[in-house]
């Protein structure tokens, strides 16, 4: 392929697609979050780690428990309806009924949500 001259309309071509290119590589660099999706449904005992507090989710044939260590911070969406409830004590036992088909529970410290498949 024979070289081409460069033109300034080229030129100008080559500048605009390359800033593109660069803002596009830094929108997505600063607005890129984690993956907040836990699989514990091959596991009898899962850890879960939000922030600087961990869960420990002990799954059971009629449930499972919710131990935590800071059980004030953490809040709990069993049903996937958005409305999180604080846990109430160190262990929080939930049967299978209480949550939704898809075994899908949500849990809540400060701003970071963590979706976790039972």
């Amino acid at each position: 392929m024979p070289a081409q001259k460069l033109t300034k309309a080229r030129l100008a071509q080559i500048l605009i697609m390359l800033s593109l290119l660069v803002g596009a590589f830094f929108w997505r660099t600063f607005t890129y979050e984690a993956s907040s999706i836990v699989d514990c449904s091959q596991k009898q005992r899962c850890d879960v780690t939000i922030g600087p507090e961990k869960i420990i989710i002990n799954i059971a044939t009629d449930g499972f428990s919710v131990e935590s260590s800071e059980s004030d911070s953490i809040k709990i969406d069993l049903n996937q309806s958005g409305e999180f409830v604080v846990i109430d004590d160190n262990h929080h036992n939930v049967a299978w009924s209480d949550i939704s088909k898809e075994r899908v529970i949500h849990f809540k410290s400060s701003k970071n949500i963590i979706e976790v498949q039972l």
